[in-house]
């Protein structure tokens, strides 16, 4: 992600001026996804300023001038998951509505997937089986906030083709996105 094209200037707007862009862009994203019903069922009831604060943290990470461990990267990304998904109960029921959700692969003939949950806190999410049209509907609401923010089209973009190769990770579906960045 350190590759997008952004001079010394911009960079320092977008991550560390009095209201840096990117924050503004993640509040309005938060702000857009809890809003809409196709995938606000996802998100906990945590405030949008703490879902956009969780959100900033790994995307300033991964575009200052000194890229974040990986370590560094997997903690922020599961401080992420937890601020936006995890459902807060100390101990959740040993059986969900979601837990024999395998079944209908065995059951449909269906080829069985490997779930590779990106941290911990993403299993929250993955429980409740997100998948392609859900995450399209995060890429428009990206987009738009992107547009709202005056994101220069050429940085849109990049932005935009960086988070769709995150795609089959958000879903659980293929490698960790954090291998990716």
């Amino acid at each position: 992600m350190s590759n997008l094209a952004l001079t010394y200037p911009q960079l320092a707007a977008w991550l560390y001026g009095e209201e840096p862009a990117a924050l503004a862009v993640a509040k309005d994203f938060c702000s857009r996804m809890r809003e809409d019903y196709r995938i606000n069922r996802f998100f906990n009831d945590k405030s949008v300023d703490e879902h956009a604060a969780a959100l900033f943290a790994p995307i300033k990470a991964l575009l200052a001038s000194q890229s974040p461990s990986a370590e560094e990267l997997h903690a922020l990304v599961n401080d992420y998951f937890t601020a936006a998904f995890a459902r807060h109960n100390r101990s959740p029921s040993l059986v969900t509505g979601n837990d024999f959700a395998f079944l209908l692969d065995i059951a449909g003939g269906k080829d069985m997937r490997e779930i590779i949950p990106l941290c911990e806190s993403h299993a929250w999410l993955i429980k409740l089986i997100p998948d392609d049209d859900h995450f399209d509907a995060a890429m428009e609401h990206l987009a738009a906030s992107m547009v709202k923010a005056g994101v220069p089209e050429s940085l849109r973009r990049q932005i935009l083709d960086f988070a769709e190769r995150g795609r089959d990770a958000v879903l659980a579906r293929g490698p960790s996105a954090l291998q990716a960045a």
